[in-house]
This record gives structure tokens, C-alpha cells and sequence, in this order.
């Protein structure tokens, strides 16, 4: 993905490349030409990646693999969907139609073997780290065997001026509900204002790209590589990372049920034809406190230049949210935690690479105590293909 100038001024092993391309060389040699053949439309892309996709409805195909195979099927399907939001059509559609060529069995098993746990793994690295406060442009192009990783980690504690920042940008106010942050005496405030407790929400998890644990080197590489290809990050925010983590263009102000509702996917942003207007997505029930309101506006109240949230971020988030809801994928990860982690959350580093996100499944779905992975994953396409 990026050149480093030295390999000895920089910590982080490069050898992990992004989870959708750790492959063999001749597979990803397949994906650049497809992805920057300016003469093949992205819709193009997308119809042939879609039909690929196709050879996992055929009769027999299921006998190839094991439980891997509807994991995989509706991993890439939601992907497809997830990445028209985060920016990743061409690098995502690419990487699909570029498993088939050649092969006899229509290429299921290089789909299966090289993204199923691996993009579930990616996944675990964008959502389950919890936040210790739970309360040929400007475009990068990915070199997809020789990555070089140029940022390191957050810090291990989130500097105050995160939260002072945003609240102060946002007006002392939900950025949702437009409720006034508890204790807030500004002359601005009407007598009759409503007013909760307000949390510095981020868009993505700082966590994500934190420096404990032992998989380190390995993780932020694959987390960094993984985003900057899903989502065409911009060079200018993949190179300073880790530090936007912390900037107040990734974080709004919500009140505290919301924040949790957020942070857990359970509704997203997605931006609409005016700048800095999002209308709000929910998967789950609407919550009580959010009902009837379908708009965010972000506007800088503090006349002090506070950036406004990124769209990368906002997008980032809802492609994610997408991707687990449309495909299921986040019955399976909440099943991995809650059965290896306390209280269900995977303290950083806990997770060090997609073979171990491997095992763990494969341990759950063998656990005469926990439902089966291929059930889980057969009933849910089932019902699926029925409301289709």
C-alpha cells in the first residue's frame, strides 16, 4: 500500500498486507490491473463481482468446504452493499472476480480460503476492541504484497482535549437529539431546555489501532491496510492515522443512550448531497429517545475553526454496521467473544491474526454447549434467500 523510504525507520512488520489480499503473488497481480483499468466502469465491476458470488448457490458447492462457505458467501455479499458507502466498490469487486480466474471450481475455494475468517477477523479489529469509556489521485494505491505501514499506535490514554473539543464544536449539544449537556449554564441555553449527559462518541474506535498486546505489529498493519483499501482512504489521513483517531473530525456528542446504541452499530450516518448532512440509519429498534428524528446537522458552534466530523469516519462506520447486519456476521463475533472473553469484550491484542480468529471458530462450532456456526450460518441464509 505505501513505500517507506526505510525499512529501518519503521517499527511494524509490513509483511501483513491487507485481510482481503494476504495471498499468493499470482492472485494479487490479478486484482491491481482489474482495479485501476480505467476503461471498465465500476458498475461493470460490481455486476461481474455479483455474479461470481452466484456459484455459491450452485448444487453441490457447499461440499468443497465446511462451515466456512456461507460465511464467506455472506460476508462478500454484504461487502458488496458496505463498500458503495465506504468508497471500496473497485478494491472490493477486484478482489472477488480476481478468486475466479483460471479456476475450474469457479473459484469458491480461493473465496473461502482466503477471505472467510479473514474478513471476520477484520472485522473483530474495528469492533470489538470496547472503548475503556464505554459510558491516480489524491487517493492511495494499494501495492498489495508491499505494503509498507507508516503510522503507530494511539496512545494508550485518549487526551481530554478529544471530548473538550467536540463539545465545544457541537454547542454543549447532542449532535441527534439536540439535548443540552447537564450542567451547561450558557446564556444560549433556553430556560425550558431539555438536558442529559452527553459523551464524546468516536466514529471509530481508538482502540483499533491501539499498541497492546502481542500481535501489534502484525494487527495495526492488517487494521491500517484493511481500511485504506475498503475505504480509499485519502494519503493525507492514512499517513497521520492514528493521531486522527484522536481529533475531534472523528467523534460527535451524544447523549449516553445513544452513544452505547452507536457503538454498537446498532445505527449509523449516512451522508446525503449537502455537506455535513447525514440522515440516521437504524438496524435495530429505534430508540425511544431518537424517535421521530431522521436528520444530523454538523455545524462548528465554537467560531474557533473545530473541524467538523470526516466523512471517511462517518462512512467508515456505516459501511461496517452494514456489513454486520446485512450478513449476520455480528451474531457470529458477539459468539466468539462471549465465549472466550470476559464480560464479552476482547481486550486489545487479544486477537493477534485471522488463523487464531480461525480457531476460535472452529472451537465454537465443535462446542456441544454453543449453537454451531454452520447452523447459525445456514438458518440465517435461509431466511434470507426467503426475503429475497
Amino acid at each position: 500500500m505505501f513505500e517507506h523510504p526505510s525499512d529501518a525507520e519503521n517499527p511494524f512488520d509490513s509483511s501483513q498486507t491487507s485481510i482481503l489480499t494476504r495471498s499468493g503473488q499470482d492472485f494479487n497481480t490479478q486484482v491491481l490491473p482489474l482495479m485501476c483499468d480505467n476503461s471498465v466502469e465500476t458498475a461493470d465491476l460490481m455486476r461481474e463481482a455479483r455474479a461470481v458470488l452466484g456459484i455459491f448457490r450452485l448444487p453441490g458447492k457447499g461440499k468443497l468446504v465446511f462451515p466456512d462457505i456461507r460465511l464467506t458467501y455472506t460476508l462478500l455479499d454484504a461487502m458488496l452493499e458496505g463498500a458503495k458507502i465506504s468508497g471500496g466498490e473497485r478494491y472490493t469487486a477486484s478482489v472477488i472476480i480476481a478468486a475466479t480466474i483460471n479456476k475450474n471450481d469457479g473459484g469458491i475455494n480461493q473465496l473461502v480460503l482466503r477471505t472467510g475468517c479473514s474478513i471476520c477477523y477484520g472485522l473483530v479489529l474495528v469492533t470489538a476492541f470496547k472503548s475503556e469509556e464505554k459510558l491516480t489521485s489524491h487517493f492511495t494505491t494499494p501495492t498489495l504484497r508491499n505494503s509498507k505501514f507508516l503510522d503507530g499506535p494511539v496512545p494508550k490514554d485518549r487526551p481530554s482535549s478529544f471530548h473538550d473539543k467536540i463539545i465545544e464544536r457541537d454547542g454543549h449539544q447532542c449532535a441527534v437529539t439536540h439535548w443540552w449537556q447537564m450542567g451547561y449554564k450558557g446564556e444560549e441555553v433556553p430556560q425550558n431546555a431539555m438536558k442529559t449527559q452527553l459523551v464524546a462518541t468516536h466514529f471509530l474506535r481508538r482502540a483499533i489501532m491501539s499498541g497492546e498486546g502481542k500481535g501489534t505489529k502484525y494487527r495495526l498493519p492488517a487494521t491500517l491496510d484493511m481500511l485504506s483499501h475498503y475505504a480509499a482512504l485519502p494519503k493525507e489521513l492514512a499517513y497521520n492515522f492514528s493521531a486522527r483517531l484522536d481529533s475531534p473530525e472523528n467523534g460527535m456528542m451524544l447523549r449516553a443512550e445513544l452513544h452505547m446504541d452507536y457503538d454498537d452499530f446498532s445505527f449509523c450516518l449516512l451522508a446525503t448531497k449537502e455537506t455535513n448532512v447525514y440522515t440516521i440509519h437504524w438496524f435495530d429498534e429505534v430508540s425511544g429517545v431518537a424517535a421521530g428524528l431522521e436528520e444530523v446537522r454538523f455545524t462548528d458552534h465554537s467560531g474557533g475553526g473545530i473541524p467538523l466530523p470526516n466523512p471517511k469516519f462517518v462512512a467508515i462506520h456505516a459501511a461496517i454496521a452494514h456489513i454486520l447486519h446485512l450478513s449476520g456476521a455480528s451474531e457470529v463475533i458477539d459468539a466468539v467473544m462471549d465465549r472466550f472473553f470476559k464480560d464479552g469484550v476482547v481486550p486489545a491484542g487479544r486477537i493477534t491474526d485471522d488463523d487464531d480468529m480461525a480457531l476460535r471458530m472452529s472451537l465454537l462450532d465443535i462446542d456441544p454447549h454453543q449453537r454451531s456456526l454452520k447452523d447459525l450460518f445456514i438458518e440465517y441464509d435461509q431466511d434470507r434467500m426467503q426475503c429475497t
